[in-house]
C-alpha cells in the first residue's frame, strides 16, 4: 500500500461529507472498489484528495490506486485541491461561494509571492507595470471574479459570504459552509448583534431565514425607529411556538408606529395648547375663533399671507411663488396688511 501523509489544513478546505453519501460512497467501495486513484502532493507526499476514499478503504481493507501531482508549494497545493473539486460534489451556492472566496485568498497570496520575487531581483512591479496590467487594488476583484467562475457562482455571492465570515458569528459562516444556511439568507442575519446571531443559529436554519426575512423587511422602519428589528427578531426566537415571519413584522411595525403616533400626538396637542394660551394671552379668555392648530405665515417674497397646520413641515414654503423666504405673520393680517 503507498505512504503517504495526510493534512488537517488540506482536509479542513473542503465541507465534510454529510452522513447520507458519506454512507453512499461507502457502499460502493465495499461493492466495487475504489475505483477513483487518490491524489497525493509529489514533492511532499501529502494527500490532497480522496480523504473520504482513504478513510473508507483504511476502514474495510480495501485497496487503492495513487496519482502523483507535482506542485511547488504549499499554496498551489491549496488552489489544485480548490480547483479540482468544483464539479465533484453537490454543492449549495453557499457552499461554493464560501470555497470561492477561500480560493479568492490563496489566488491573492499566490500572486503577491509571485510579485514578491519579481521585486527581490529589483524590480519596481507598480512603477513599472506593463500596460493594461493591474495594480493591487486592481487584481482584488479579478482574484474574486476568477474564483466565482470555477465554481459556477457570481463575484456578488462571493462578496457575500466574506461579508458572513467578516461581520457574522463563526457558526453563522460554518452554517453556510456545511450547506445548512443560503449565503444571502446569513450575510442578513449578519447585521444583527452576534449574541443573536448566534442565537438564531443554534434554533436552527429555519430559524436564521425567518430572521433574515424579518431584517428585510423592517430596514425602512429600523431606519426611522431604531432597535424595531433587533426587538422583532429577539421575540422571533424566544417564542416557544413557531412564528411565522409575517407574524413578527406586522406587530413590529404596529408598535413602531403607534410609537411615533402617540409622540406626534403629543407635540401636537402640545403646540395646540401653547396656541391657544397665546390668543388668551392677546385676546382674553374669550373663544378662540382661529383653529389652536394653525399657525399664521408671511412670505417676504411675493407680500403674502398664508397658513399652515401642525405639526409644521421641515422647511415651509409660500404656496403662491414657492419661495423659502417665509415668517410668522401676526394674527391679526389682513390682505394688503405686511
Amino acid at each position: 500500500m503507498p505512504s503517504f501523509k495526510t493534512d488537517v489544513e488540506f482536509k479542513r478546505l473542503l465541507p465534510s461529507l454529510d452522513p447520507r453519501e458519506f454512507k453512499k460512497l461507502e457502499a460502493s467501495i465495499k461493492a466495487e472498489g475504489c475505483r477513483v486513484a487518490l491524489d497525493v502532493w509529489a514533492e511532499e507526499e501529502i494527500l490532497i484528495d480522496g480523504h473520504n476514499r482513504y478513510e473508507i478503504c483504511k476502514a474495510l481493507g480495501k485497496p487503492f490506486k495513487v496519482n502523483y501531482v507535482s506542485l511547488p508549494d504549499r499554496t498551489s497545493a491549496k488552489i489544485w485541491i480548490l480547483e479540482n473539486q468544483n464539479a465533484r460534489r453537490n454543492l449549495t451556492v453557499g457552499q461554493r461561494s464560501a470555497m470561492a472566496l477561500t480560493l479568492e485568498a490563496l489566488y491573492v497570496e499566490k500572486s503577491e509571492k509571485e510579485r514578491g520575487v519579481l521585486i527581490s531581483f529589483g524590480k519596481n512591479i507598480e512603477a513599472d507595470l506593463p500596460q493594461g496590467e493591474k495594480t493591487k487594488e486592481e487584481r482584488a476583484p479579478q482574484s474574486r471574479d476568477k474564483a466565482a467562475k470555477v465554481y459556477g457562482v457570481s463575484g456578488r455571492s462571493v462578496s457575500s459570504a466574506k461579508t458572513v465570515k467578516t461581520r457574522g458569528v463563526p457558526e453563522l459562516f460554518d452554517a453556510v459552509v456545511q450547506g445548512a444556511v443560503k449565503v444571502d439568507a446569513a450575510e442578513i442575519t449578519s447585521r444583527l448583534p452576534k449574541p443573536l446571531q448566534k442565537a438564531a443559529v443554534e434554533k436552527g436554519p429555519d430559524a436564521v431565514r425567518k430572521a433574515s426575512a424579518v431584517i428585510k423587511k423592517l430596514s425602512h422602519v429600523e431606519k426611522q425607529y431604531p432597535g424595531t428589528t433587533e426587538k422583532a427578531v429577539t421575540s422571533l426566537l424566544a417564542s416557544p411556538e413557531p412564528k411565522t415571519p409575517k407574524e413578527v413584522i406586522d406587530k413590529a411595525k404596529e408598535d413602531a408606529e403607534l410609537k411615533a403616533f402617540i409622540k406626534r400626538d403629543a407635540e401636537t396637542q402640545r403646540r395646540a395648547d401653547d396656541k391657544v394660551a397665546e390668543f388668551r394671552k392677546r385676546y382674553g379668555s374669550g373663544d378662540v375663533c382661529i383653529p389652536p392648530n394653525q399657525i399664521e405665515m408671511w412670505c417676504s417674497d411675493c407680500n403674502w399671507g398664508f397658513d399652515i397646520f401642525l405639526p409644521t413641515p421641515n422647511e415651509s414654503k409660500c404656496p403662491y411663488c414657492c419661495g423659502s423666504n417665509v415668517s410668522k405673520r401676526e394674527p391679526d393680517w389682513y390682505p394688503g396688511k405686511k
